[in-house]
């Protein structure tokens, strides 16, 4: 049975990407539900029940989703919260940034469509 701290001590789950752009391999990891809600107020503009991507932050939320997932082998993040390295992240390769995104919105069951759902429940 899962205990109290035997919830507390999980890690998140972590996977190897290809980055075939740069001829490297990195890691991503699974988002918390904190990190989660940043993403969702990134990419979603929410008024009452009505949810509606919004297209005009799109790169920003691939380069928080890259920001927030992007780790190493243990799962340690590779870059905080503070817009210094949202900037060092957002003057890098484009392909390379929407490369990691595709895979973390696919390892985190990341979608518009998704994150529409879950609002409205």
């Amino acid at each position: 049975m899962l205990t109290k701290q035997a919830f507390i001590d999980k890690k998140a789950a972590v996977k190897k990407i290809e980055i075939p752009e740069w001829n490297d391999y990195a890691y991503i990891k699974k988002i918390s539900a904190a990190e989660r809600t940043i993403l969702m107020r990134a990419t979603l503009k929410v008024e009452g029940k009505n949810v509606e991507f919004d297209g005009q932050n799109f790169m920003d939320s691939i380069v928080k989703t890259v920001q927030l997932t992007l780790c190493d082998e243990a799962g340690n993040r590779l870059f905080s919260d503070s817009q210094e390295d949202f900037d060092l992240l957002n003057s890098k390769d484009a392909d390379v940034l929407e490369h990691i995104f595709s895979e973390a919105s696919d390892f985190n069951c990341l979608s518009a469509d998704d994150e529409k759902e879950a609002i409205k429940n």
